[in-house]
């Protein structure tokens, strides 16, 4: 089964590529959608497309940058297709400059679609078949076996969709064969990074481990260097207490032998070899629990379970820390962020309420500061995912590090921005008066006669420096601490509106309305 990302910013053009691939016939074609460049960027970190197609003028960032990113940064390369409506020389000089596959204009002729992929396809078998054929020439001994084993065991983990078949007779060539239907997934984390020849040892001990317990199993490392074990019995076996035992004993071993500190997230168990993911998956949710657990503890998925289904978003004040992150404020920065995890902390949240706080919080800063013009390839080491992804944190303390660093380098890049921008230092203190006086009746009259200034001037300076009119920045000043006051205070909500400057309550409503999308009344409730 391979992947083919699609990456169009038009629905029209995405969902007619789809239907021409869908009922043409091209075999072991899972399908997966970008709407934008940056997306597919997302998209391509997440799931390792084998082929791409995409167009090239698409908003934030376009085709040829994508594809040059992909060069530049991912090993595995996949096959690209551009497909675009501007039939020009310069495009196509340097998709073929970064090894595109093809370049076909729109409108697409559907058959010359079908039968690129068609090729594509066969062209990517015969790769790995030659590829499987010279590894098990060449590379001698157990070496060899273990990367085969390796790369057919993580088929079963990745996702439902793998030919049962295939993968069982490609599981036999390597000497392994189930001999139950009933099948368990156990991740094992480790808090220190090893080279190759370590993760080896590691392995090798805790494969001993197992074995005084049970032959029923398989062990191997999942893309992120985890260790995946593969337990496969009656179901009696695969109750709590045979694999809280296993666990205990592979704990036990690496902490005497190379005092490995290790956490254990266990999955559900599933009937079918084609529904191992789901095991998988579950258990990955399950180890996320290290960063608030000690190492040695084991999570089960089924007690965990319910937080995951009923975790909630976090309501955070993020246009404030926005609003310092612009003036770089750092030590403001700091207490703010400190002041979200005590918020959270407070609450009790779950794990899985923090992944989705950390996630909301990334995207939110991410999409503000790139409608800025803030450029995160600056503010990422080269190679470097932007953000870091919630289940490499062993600790609280690491993600509030990790997020106070790359604000703090916004703020250097947003400092030497302003450095080189004399006007930006009028416009800073107009926010800085803004934020201050958002409760009194002030416009943009008042605050140019404050500053000295031409009205005019000012609105256009501060289109310029902050994207937006100033009535829209006002407004967006005051709908904010709105949110704040119906969240954390008991005041009316005609009072509320006194407070961030409407005194006609009705008017108040509607702008409230407008901007958020429900109600004031609704807000509270919902916060």
């Amino acid at each position: 089964m391979y992947k083919l990302l699609l990456i169009d910013d038009e629905d029209v053009i995405r969902n007619g590529l789809r239907t021409i691939i869908e009922r043409g016939g091209v075999q072991n074609l899972q399908i997966i959608e970008a709407s934008n460049g940056r997306e597919g960027m997302e998209k391509i970190q997440e799931h390792e497309p084998d082929i791409v197609i995409t167009d090239i003028r698409m908003p934030h960032i376009d085709g040829l940058e994508l594809i040059e990113w992909v060069t530049q940064n991912k090993p595995k390369r996949p096959v690209f297709i551009i497909i675009s409506g501007f039939d020009d020389f310069n495009y196509a000089k340097k998709a073929i400059q970064y090894g595109v596959k093809d370049y076909l204009l729109k409108p697409v002729v559907k058959e010359d679609l079908i039968q690129l992929l068609i090729s594509i396809t066969q062209e990517l078998d015969d790769n790995i078949q030659r590829y499987e054929a010279e590894l098990i020439k060449t590379v001698q001994g157990k070496v060899g076996m273990e990367v085969l084993r390796e790369r057919y065991l993580n088929l079963l983990i990745k996702s439902a969709y793998f030919d049962e078949n295939t993968v069982l007779k490609q599981l036999l060539t390597v000497g392994i064969q189930f001999n139950f239907e009933l099948f368990k997934i156990i991740v094992v984390e480790y808090q220190t990074v090893f080279n190759e020849l370590d993760r080896f040892a590691i392995k090798e001990i805790m494969d001993v481990a197992i074995s005084d317990i049970t032959k029923e199993f398989w062990s191997f490392y999942d893309p992120a260097m985890r260790i995946i074990v593969l337990l496969s019995n009656r179901d009696s076996f695969l109750l709590e207490a045979p694999v809280k035992k296993i666990c205990e004993q592979i704990n036990r071993c690496l902490g005497n032998q190379l005092k490995v500190g290790t956490f254990f997230g266990v999955g559900g168990g599933v009937s079918g070899i084609s529904n191992t993911w789901k095991s998988y998956q579950q258990a990955l949710t399950a180890v996320m629990h290290k960063i608030i657990q000690a190492p040695g503890e084991i999570i089960f998925y089924k007690d965990i379970g319910d937080e995951c289904q009923n975790a909630t978003p976090f309501q955070g004040d993020y246009y404030k820390i926005t609003g310092e992150i612009e003036l770089c404020m750092k030590t403001n920065i700091s207490y703010l962020v400190e002041g979200y995890f005590q918020q959270l902390e407070a609450r009790k949240t779950s794990v899985a309420g923090l992944m989705l706080f950390y996630n909301d919080f990334n995207k939110y800063v991410y999409d503000f500061f790139c409608d800025k013009g803030v450029d995160f390839a600056m503010v990422f080491e080269s190679g470097e995912a932007y953000f870091k992804e919630f289940d490499s944190f062993w600790g609280i303390d690491d993600v509030k590090v990790y997020i106070k660093g790359y604000l703090s380098k916004i703020c250097d890049i947003i400092a030497a921005y302003k450095s080189a921008s004399p006007d930006r230092k009028i416009i800073e203190q107009v926010i800085r008066y803004m934020r201050e006086n958002y409760a009194a009746d002030i416009n943009l009259n008042i605050v140019a006669n404050h500053f000295g200034k031409n009205n005019s001037y000012l609105s256009v300076l501060f289109k310029k420096e902050t994207g937006q009119n100033f009535i829209d920045f006002l407004t967006q000043i005051r709908i904010e601490k709105a949110k704040e006051l119906l969240s954390k205070s008991s005041l009316k909500v005609n009072d509320v509106a006194l407070k961030v400057g409407y005194p006609n309550s009705k008017h108040f409503h509607l702008v409230f309305k407008k901007i958020v999308g429900i109600t004031p009344m609704q807000y509270r409730e919902e916060s």
